[in-house]
């Protein structure tokens, strides 16, 4: 079986989430006997799909340049079907985004990844001309087979789009990042977050509830992993609440993370909507307890697993961090049950 992704997100993200879906997904569907798997991006800034030396990869890493997205993207277009002719005989093609143009080598089964449905349940966080929406249902249309990342993502996606419901499957996630070595963790107190930190992912009331818990009082800081550096908005809510010293921000590589997830008292994971939630599921993996939101797809993914909350509510915040933190016996409850989801 010839199988062939396309170049969307490689040209588009230097590093990021979708794009590490794909290399993973795409890594592992190379190593399947008699499955021939092959990345066709000319031209990719991806540092993911850079470092694969399994994947086959059609084209060349370039350094990305601020105002070279647009060339670089009709460069893509342009010499693509060049090297479709290369491929004659794919059966799968798998887009790696939405587009609104059909670039599928012809006999090709067409089929996208749809990882959430935030640009349509939150349209007011976008710009007034992102063509987002419009190419993804395009994109959603021709193709021969969705695959959703969860079944709230599915459930979303019928609400929004009349499609046939056949053609859409459910794969979640999994996680690569791993550590059940035996051995006493050294716990600290501190909570993490990880990830970006704006709009629907409610970093706000995360940073409120934690300057008015117990928690500060109680020698507790919060580690924010990822999602850049601070803005001028966040430390002046920082300084609004006396946390100045209490909350840092650390990047680093996934060995990085995996160790603030082992010596951290619990991930705390605020976010109103999530089409899945990969860091819960990372901390999961790595024995850190979770408390997280109860809302979109957060449940499904941790099942018993978590302390859940109310994101909405700012004592519902505050009470599932200090149920957590606050207690040992509940913390350790927490890490078995997460290995087992």
């Amino acid at each position: 079986m010839k199988v062939l992704y396309d170049h969307q997100i490689f040209a588009a993200q230097v590093h990021g989430g979708i794009s590490r879906y794909f290399c993973e997904i795409g890594t592992r569907v190379s190593n399947i006997p008699d499955v021939d798997a092959n990345v066709l991006c000319p031209l990719y800034v991806n540092n993911y799909l850079r470092a694969q030396h399994s994947l086959k990869v059609w084209g060349r890493h370039v350094q990305r340049i601020p105002s070279s997205t647009l060339a670089m993207r009709l460069a893509n277009a342009a010499v693509a079907p060049i090297f479709r002719q290369l491929r004659k005989g794919t059966q799968i093609y798998h887009e790696t985004y939405f587009s609104r143009f059909d670039l599928a080598p012809h006999g090709a089964a067409r089929v996208i990844t749809v990882h959430d449905m935030i640009h349509e349940k939150f349209p007011s966080y976008f710009p007034l001309l992102d063509r987002t929406r419009g190419a993804k249902q395009t994109a959603l249309r021709r193709a021969d087979h969705i695959i959703c990342v969860s079944e709230n993502t599915r459930r979303d996606l019928l609400e929004t789009l009349d499609l046939d419901e056949r053609k859409i499957s459910v794969v979640p996630h999994g996680s690569s990042l791993h550590w059940r070595e035996p051995g006493q963790i050294q716990r600290k107190t501190q909570l993490l977050y990880v990830g970006a930190r704006g709009y629907y992912k409610n970093f706000t009331s995360l940073v409120r509830a934690f300057g008015l818990s117990r928690l500060p009082h109680n020698g507790f800081s919060l580690v924010c992993f990822g999602g850049g550096s601070f803005t001028i908005a966040e430390r002046k809510l920082f300084a609004e609440l006396g946390l100045q010293k209490s909350v840092t921000h650390r990047n680093g590589d996934d060995s990085e993370l995996i160790q603030l997830f082992r010596e951290s008292t619990a991930l705390v994971y605020p976010s109103l909507y999530e089409g899945f939630g990969i860091p819960p599921l990372e901390a999961m993996s790595c024995g850190c307890p979770v408390a997280c939101s109860n809302s979109s797809s957060l449940p499904e993914v941790v099942g018993q697993a978590a302390e859940l909350f109310d994101p909405r509510n700012i004592d519902a915040i505050i009470w599932a961090m200090e149920s957590v933190a606050l207690s040992p016996t509940r913390g350790t409850e927490l890490i078995a049950a997460g290995y087992n989801q």
